[in-house]
Formats: structure tokens, C-alpha cells, sequence
């Protein structure tokens, strides 16, 4: 290797080091501005190399602009491999000094979010009280809407995924009756005693059933699959769907991920997707209104039922929950924008 590339090599470890104290301690003021807890509790994480890609671009970089060797020479290739080789292996221990070095230098910063964390687990292990969430009246009542199309002699089964919940308020069921969701073993607890049958997806994740067997399909606040639902259900058979909008909890996602790309799910948008379908729309209706969480653990609790967050790690949302949190303990409550609709349709025969 040339006096040059080595040279070079020298300049770039010591770049590399120095750059990530300095920016090291840049982030940190702003993480203590931004009053990042998840900054500070990393540190005491095992250190995670993520720069992989973006150091071996800069070392291809270096080394074609100024390592005065060209890559087609003999060694050339070899030496490139070898400068990226080593530019990466000083990226991960300068990482490394810095992660070690942080847990001496923020030291009282991460007690500090250890404790807030602490408390967070606390507000959210407190008996739930199902009071403690409030939400203001609805332009319809979607029980009502699905008991009017449950007729006793029909085969009727219904999607969800919050252990059954939502079937277990229906008035009454047909006398063939599915539940079919996602948290199994919840939904066969529940209906233990019923005539509801409890079933899962198939192992090709299809719904379980022969094609055209159902009368009525209900699918609640769950992702359905278009074509199977058009499978299973018998012609002039009636699909009901309600759905959380693109715009439920906007709250929620402007805190955690401000610049993560919204995709639009409305009643309208479903509703011409089952009219190119064939179906043809018997009634729909949607819904915005405001729902307010008087606890943090009250909020908890809903997300674990209406949602897939994992919070098993809370960790991993310290700095939304916290948010949270403060937010009840001056105002009172936490409120989010709820955007949901239904749509019911019938399935026209394919001859039409």
C-alpha cells in the first residue's frame, strides 16, 4: 500500500473517531432539548452496528477520488477491499467507544429515563376501568346495523382480531355461527359455552371455509382478502365491513413516525372497490368523532386490544407514552381524532 493510501487510511480513523464524539454530543443536547428518553436508555443496550452501507460508500468514495490507485491495476482491487475493510472495522469500534463512553457521560441522563420508564410502568400495570375511556357519540350504531342482517336459518361467520370481543355483544347469532381471529385461544375461552364455532385462518392463510358456504360474512376492524371473501360467500350473500380509517388516532403516528407516508382508507374508497367487485351497496355510513383516555393505562390496554403495537417493550415507546402521560396529568384525559365506517354490500351473481 502507497505512502498516499496509508496516509489517507490515518486521516479517515481519525475523522471517523473525532466526528463521532462530536456528533455524539451534538445529538445528545438535542435529545436532551427533545427530551428523548429511547436516546439515553439505548445506551444501555448492546451496542448495534447500523452503518454499514453507508461507510463502505464512503470508503469506495475516498479511495477512487483520492487514493491515487486505479482498481484495475494488480493490487488495486485488492487494496480497495482491504481500505473498505478497514474503514468499516474503525466505524464499528469508534461506535463502539462512543456507546461505552455514553454510559459514563450520560450517566444521570440515563437514571433519569430509567426512572421516568419506571413510573410509565407503573401507571400502566393499574387495575383498568373500562370507564376510563370515553368517546363521544357515534352517527350510528354498527350492532345495530349487523343484528338486522342476522337471520336465524343462515350459515353467518365474522372476522376480527380482538378475541371476540365485538361478536360477544351481538344480540343473537344464526344458527350456524363463525368467529374467526386472530387471538384464538382469548375467542375459544369466551365462547366456551356457545354455539359459536372458534377458528383460525388455514395454514395458506385462506378463511376456512368451502366455497359459497356463508350467508353473511362481518368483517370488524380487521384486513380482509377481497377474493376470499368473494369465495366463500354464497350469491346474494352479504358482506358487512367496518373499518378504522386512514385518519384514526392521527395523533398517534404524527408523535411516533411525523414522517412516515399516510395511506388513505376511507368509505368511498372501499366502497368502489366492492362496486368493481360486483357487489352492489345496500348501506354504509362513517364516522369522526373524538375519543378521550383519562389514564395511561386505560390507553395501554386499548392499543393491546385494537391494535398490532407490541408494548410488551415499552422501552422501545418511552417517548410517546411519556408524552402521553404529561399530557393527562395537566389537562385531565389524552383525546385522539376516531375516523371509522362501515360498509354493507351484496354479492351479485357473476352472470350479471
Amino acid at each position: 500500500m502507497g505512502t498516499e493510501l496509508l496516509g489517507l487510511l490515518g486521516s479517515i480513523i481519525l475523522i471517523m473517531v473525532g466526528m463521532r464524539l462530536l456528533f455524539g454530543e451534538l445529538d445528545s443536547r438535542m435529545a436532551m432539548k427533545r427530551l428523548d428518553l429511547k436516546y439515553f436508555l439505548d445506551f444501555e443496550q448492546r451496542y448495534t452496528y447500523k452503518n454499514m452501507k453507508s461507510t463502505v460508500m464512503l470508503m469506495v468514495f475516498c479511495f477512487l477520488l483520492f487514493g491515487g490507485i486505479s482498481i484495475f491495476s494488480g493490487n488495486g482491487l485488492l487494496l480497495l477491499v482491504l481500505f473498505v475493510a478497514i474503514g468499516v472495522v474503525v466505524d464499528i469500534v469508534s461506535g463502539w467507544v462512543f456507546h461505552f463512553y455514553g454510559r459514563f457521560r450520560f450517566k444521570k441522563r440515563i437514571g433519569e429515563a430509567k426512572g421516568v420508564v419506571e413510573r410509565l410502568k407503573k401507571e400502566i400495570e393499574r387495575p383498568f376501568d373500562p370507564e376510563e375511556i370515553t368517546e363521544l357519540q357515534d352517527n350510528y350504531d354498527f350492532l345495530e346495523v349487523v343484528d338486522s342482517y342476522v337471520q336465524e336459518e343462515d350459515h353467518m361467520a365474522c372476522l376480527s382480531r380482538d378475541g371476540g370481543v365485538f361478536m360477544e355483544k351481538m344480540k343473537h347469532y344464526s344458527q350456524v355461527a363463525f368467529l374467526v381471529d386472530e387471538k384464538l385461544e382469548e375467542a375459544k375461552q369466551r365462547f366456551a359455552d356457545t354455539k359459536v364455532r372458534v377458528t383460525g385462518l388455514t395454514s395458506d392463510k385462506r378463511y376456512p371455509f368451502k366455497d359459497g358456504r356463508l350467508d353473511l360474512l362481518v368483517c370488524y376492524n380487521t384486513n380482509f382478502k377481497p377474493e376470499e371473501v368473494g369465495r366463500v360467500l354464497k350469491e346474494d350473500g352479504i358482506f358487512i365491513a367496518h373499518q378504522l380509517g386512514s385518519e384514526n388516532m392521527q395523533e398517534l403516528t404524527t408523535m411516533s413516525s411525523p414522517f412516515q407516508a399516510k395511506n388513505i382508507w376511507n368509505m368511498q374508497i372501499l366502497s368502489e372497490s366492492l362496486r368493481k367487485l360486483n357487489y352492489l351497496l345496500l348501506d354504509r355510513r362513517e364516522s369522526r368523532s373524538e375519543m378521550r383516555f383519562l389514564t395511561l393505562g386505560a390507553f395501554v390496554h386499548y392499543l393491546k386490544a385494537n391494535s398490532k403495537i407490541n408494548l410488551d417493550h415499552i422501552e422501545n415507546y418511552a417517548n410517546v407514552l411519556n408524552v402521553i402521560s404529561q399530557l393527562i396529568q395537566n389537562k385531565g384525559y389524552f383525546a385522539v381524532k376516531t375516523h371509522h365506517f362501515y360498509v354493507v354490500a351484496r354479492k351479485r351473481s357473476q352472470s350479471l
